[in-house]
C-alpha cells in the first residue's frame, strides 16, 4: 500500500496522536492552528482511505 502522507501531515498527525486535542491550544499559541488543522484533516482522510481499502 502506498504512503500518501506528506512529511508535514505525518508531523501534525504524530503531535495529535501523542498529545490529543491539547495540541490545538499549542497550535493556536504558535499561530499555526489553521494550517495544522488542514494538514491533520488531510492526513485523517488519507489514513481513512487506506483503512477502507484494507477492509
Amino acid at each position: 500500500m502506498k504512503n500518501d502522507l506528506t512529511r508535514d501531515e505525518w508531523l501534525v498527525l504524530s503531535d495529535y496522536l501523542q498529545f490529543g486535542s491539547g495540541v490545538f491550544r499549542d497550535w493556536e499559541q504558535d499561530k499555526v492552528f489553521k494550517e495544522n488543522r488542514k494538514l491533520l484533516e488531510s492526513a485523517e482522510r488519507k489514513v481513512k482511505n487506506v483503512a477502507d481499502n484494507l477492509r
